[in-house]
């Protein structure tokens, strides 16, 4: 007999149930889309829910120990990751709490506040890219790959002022840090924070432009466990350390 069933490619959730609910004593595992996981109890509704979640970031090498709420960071303090071990049957990561590092907390960017933290920068940006002056002449600063990334991977975060594209601002249709987003939002990322002495949070807005065979990125809708729903700039292709970081701009002749 041929049921013809399809092997499922991408796993959502791993939760433990008691009594056909989640079980709010038992760890449980989340993977969002764009890489990465969280490690939580879950709430009566399937979402992430407690106060020794951990979030490890998509190179699974460190992540965010801490509250979630709904499925959402409440406060998160990074940490590396030291290996995992089995418990009640569940694979469970060990963390080591990163001492000199600042808590950060959710906040999804809107059309007035990026972030109420914004000279304090991503763990995951700090230990694989760099700013630094680029390659390309009269470009200004860059960002280059300090580790190696694989195609698809995420490379950094792209965050900024959101809101309707009706209502923003005259002086973001003039900018290069202006996206249009989901649902026809707009990101922008204002000039008093395109300098890294006023903005530290995210660094996507300082890749530069390439064409052709230089590019080696692109944009696209991620969600976080920071910024929430903002844009990412992913690795278009395999990125050796040392490589700088372009995407097109879609510039019109």
């Amino acid at each position: 007999m041929n049921f013809n069933l399809e092997t499922p490619s991408y796993l959502d959730e791993l939760i433990f149930y008691s009594e056909d609910s989640p079980d709010p004593n038992r760890f449980s595992w989340w993977f969002p889309d764009d890489g990465g996981a969280i490690y939580c109890t879950p709430n009566k509704d399937r979402q992430a829910e407690g106060k020794d979640c951990i979030y490890l970031y998509p190179d699974i090498k460190v992540g965010l120990v801490g509250q979630w709420r709904n499925g959402l960071m409440v406060t998160g303090h990074p940490a590396r990751l030291k290996g995992f071990s089995i418990m009640s049957g569940m694979l469970q990561p060990k963390m080591e709490i990163i001492q000199d590092r600042q808590t950060y907390t959710f906040f999804q960017s809107n059309s007035t506040s990026i972030t109420p933290d914004l000279m304090l920068s991503d763990i995951y940006e700090d230990m694989n890219i760099e700013i630094k002056p680029s390659k390309i002449p009269y470009a200004g600063e860059g960002v280059f790959a300090k580790t190696e990334f694989k195609e698809e991977d995420i490379i950094a975060f792209y965050s900024g002022l959101i809101g309707n594209a009706e209502d923003s601002p005259a002086s973001a249709y003039s900018s290069v840090s202006t996206l249009m987003t989901w649902d026809n939002k707009f990101l922008h990322v204002p000039r008093e924070y395109q300098s890294r002495k006023n903005f530290r949070a995210s660094s996507g807005h300082k890749v530069n432009h390439g064409e052709n065979g230089d590019v080696n990125a692109f944009l696209r809708h991620c969600e976080t466990a920071r910024f929430g729903k903002i844009t990412c700039v992913f690795a278009g292709r395999d990125i050796t350390p040392g490589e700088e970081i372009l995407y097109n701009y879609g510039y019109k002749p």
